[in-house]
């Protein structure tokens, strides 16, 4: 069940990453530059939802090391494009 929830919401942001620069104008602009980097960083934590949904323990251990360097990356991208736009 934990996997079917994360794989929806990695889909609703993937969905809503794609919607908001085709319809906002400056999408890149605040306030919509922070909603954007909230489903950004909750899209790479929901891949932990999905590590600890793996049985086995060496199989959960590297589902957990790659998720964690899959949200490092998102949100060393995130701040990366935060500090670029200041």
């Amino acid at each position: 069940m934990m996997i079917v929830v994360a794989l929806a919401g990695i889909l609703f942001t993937g969905v809503i990453s794609t919607i908001v620069p085709r319809f906002v104008p400056e999408w890149y602009m605040p306030p919509t530059k922070y909603v954007m980097m909230f489903f950004n960083l909750l899209s790479a934590s929901l891949y932990f939802l999905i590590a600890f949904a793996v049985k086995d323990t060496v199989f959960k251990i590297i589902a957990l090391i790659l998720a964690f360097f899959g949200f490092m990356l998102t949100l060393f991208n995130q701040v990366y494009w935060f500090m670029e736009s200041i």
